[in-house]
């Protein structure tokens, strides 16, 4: 991971849609509440938006890995990417916590195939 530089994306949960950051436009978290802005403007708070994380890795056909994404390893199940306890794991048993680190993962032998919020069909939740 590139610990020089943080980046978010954001699911706005009002409009059900995700928000990349594209050219000037920062997300970033301030005292735990999402907010965004455009270069040099003061920042916005989005009480709607859920943020999420890049893990500072790529899957193997160079798409970027973010908390909430779901992925599925060349081997190994389908799982959820989250961060806790200070690092980005895959948690890909639902029903019984079954935690790996992220960085066990070569880009080569991970895909990202959808991420929680657009694509809940993917996991099975308890």
């Amino acid at each position: 991971m590139n610990n020089s530089r943080y980046k978010f994306r954001a699911w706005d949960h009002g409009r059900k849609e995700m928000i990349q950051p594209t050219g000037n436009m920062v997300i970033q978290s301030y005292n735990g509440y999402p907010m965004w802005s455009f270069a040099y403007e003061p920042l916005m708070p989005q009480p709607d938006w859920e943020l999420m994380m890049w893990t500072g890795l790529h899957d193997k056909n160079g798409t970027e890995i973010y908390e909430g994404d779901i992925v599925k390893p060349e081997f190994g199940d389908i799982a959820e990417v989250k961060f806790g306890r200070c690092w980005f794991y895959l948690d890909a048993d639902f029903d019984v916590k079954s935690d790996e680190l992220l960085g066990n993962y070569t880009s080569q032998n991970i895909e990202v195939i959808g991420n929680i919020y657009q694509h809940p069909e993917l996991i099975n939740r308890r």
